[in-house]
Formats: C-alpha cells, structure tokens, sequence
C-alpha cells in the first residue's frame, strides 16, 4: 500500500502464482462490481502477461490466462475497470479484456505511446483518460459507449506516464517513474 500524500509505502506482500514465477506487474485495478484484485503478471514461462486475480493481505494470485487479442505480440501498459465492470487494457490500442479468460479485443486503435502510457476510468462520467508519451506527454479522453477521435485535456503533463489511476472528484494520480502526481 502506498499513502498518495506522501508516496511512503504503508506495507508489501510478495505476489506468487502456484508452481511459477511472478517477474513483475504491469497492470493492477480493482474490479468496482466484485471488489477482486487483479493485475497483469509478467511470469518466467510465458511471453504475454497473465491476468491473475490478487489477494491484496497474501500476495497470492491466481492465473487466469494470457492476455492476448491472438497476435502473441501485445505488451500491456496498464488496466482499468469501469463502473461496470468492464475491464479495459491498453497497449498503444485499447482493448476490452474478458475478465475470465483473458482475452483482448481491439476496442479503439490509439496512437505511438514510445515513452510510456497508462489509463484510469472516470467513476462519474465513464470517460476513459489515457496518458502517453511520444516527445512530450499528453492527457486524451476516450468515450467506450461512443467511440471516436480521442479529446486532448489541455495542460502540461509530467513525462514518461507509468500508472495513471482516479483518485477522487475530478483528480487523478499520475505516476511517472518514481514520482507521483496529483492532477
């Protein structure tokens, strides 16, 4: 756990998956409808990341399957839930992802994201906000239920966004390498 104030890490488990091992994480959201965890794994013996659901007080995760839309090629940035439910995935396209198996499904092409890229769902509106990176960094939202032209949130944003996630209101936290900001 990490306090968004101070950036100071509250407390830390270990992630596992029975019988594998975990290298990192790529993605972690928390389903708003069920309240499970779940996290985009990279495991030692496959290529794509895992979905996997996380006991946040255990490390424990339990594989669900590669995330994938067929090509075996995809890499994930990150992954957000709407109110709904839906899980969404982006890697430089957003994708939905079946939350039982893992599968990808195109959902709307996007753009290069060469120096970094994460998304949040706004619980209110439902606009999803993509953060990415070419030379400099951008904020767009994209409309699930009418799909369209991103629309860029005027501003100045910090570089190389690694996570991005709704805080509260209309506040997000973006994190940019080792730094997290509130905007």
């Amino acid at each position: 756990t990490v306090d968004p104030v101070t950036g100071a890490t509250l407390s830390q488990v270990s992630m596992s998956v029975a019988g594998r091992m975990v290298l990192g994480a790529s993605g972690l959201a928390l389903d708003p409808t069920s309240g499970q965890l779940y996290a985009l794994l990279r495991l030692s013996d496959q290529s794509q990341e895992e979905l996997a659901v996380i006991d946040p007080a255990t490390g424990a995760a339990t594989a669900i399957g590669p995330v994938d839309e067929g090509s075996g090629t995809l890499r994930f940035s990150g992954i957000a839930f709407a109110a709904d439910g839906t899980l969404y995935g982006v890697a430089e396209s957003l994708f939905t992802i079946d939350k039982t198996t893992g599968q990808a499904t195109l959902a709307q092409a996007l753009g290069s994201a060469d120096l970094g890229e994460a998304i949040a769902v706004h619980p209110a509106t439902g606009l999803i906000y993509h953060a990415y990176a070419q030379v400099s960094s951008v904020l767009e939202t994209l409309n699930p239920t009418a799909p369209g032209d991103p629309v860029a949130v005027p501003g100045t944003y910090p570089a190389n966004p690694t996570a991005l996630a709704h805080w509260t209101g209309d506040w997000f936290l973006w994190a940019s390498r080792a730094n997290l900001h509130l905007l």
